[in-house]
């Protein structure tokens, strides 16, 4: 896997909408949105938790409470992948289908990742 220093401009473009993030900064200010970016950031790992928690202990509940929690974070910050992704594990959240919630928390952990070490160097306004 390639870092961001390597990474095509491209791909980091498919993980974070800079568009979304110019217009969050139109609406809120710069200040009040560097520290949404940077509060969504450090509340990564324990979303994550929360949905492996849930896959863990089969709870359909938590796993759509945590998963529309990201959906709604991720699609403000312009992590747009992320947030389908995050969409896509509702789905499967309700519909209890757990091979699938598996597949998708491993997607999620990897676009996540790639989302937030992208949110976390770039420079807001």
């Amino acid at each position: 896997m390639m870092d961001t220093m390597t990474m095509p401009l491209s791909s980091l473009d498919s993980v974070v909408c800079t568009q979304t993030l110019d217009k969050l900064t139109e609406d809120l200010g710069r200040d009040c949105t560097s520290r949404f970016v940077a509060q969504f950031c450090s509340m990564w790992p324990t979303r994550l938790n929360r949905l492996e928690e849930a896959l863990g202990s089969r709870n359909s509940d938590a796993g759509q409470d945590a998963a529309l929690s990201l959906k709604s974070g991720a699609a403000m910050v312009g992590a747009r992948e992320l947030a389908e992704l995050a969409e896509w594990l509702h789905g499967a959240f309700r519909d209890d289908l757990e091979d699938v919630q598996r597949k998708l928390i491993a997607m999620v952990r990897e676009v996540g990742r790639r989302s937030i070490q992208e949110l976390s160097t770039m420079k807001i306004g």
